[in-house]
């Protein structure tokens, strides 16, 4: 995510903005903090648990 963004030349706010997600949740995506089970819970069942 982070490549494409600078290849374009956003920000993490105007990423933010386009996608309507919070400047934090780009951030922690970009730095690969997932959370997708808050949104997705077929994401977390069929992901390993981290660690």
């Amino acid at each position: 995510m982070r490549a494409v963004r600078q290849e374009r030349g956003l920000t993490l706010k105007d990423a933010a903005g386009a996608a309507g997600f919070s400047l934090g949740f780009i951030a922690q995506e970009e730095r690969g903090i997932r959370r997708h089970a808050a949104f997705w819970p077929e994401y977390a069942a069929a992901s390993p648990a981290p660690g």
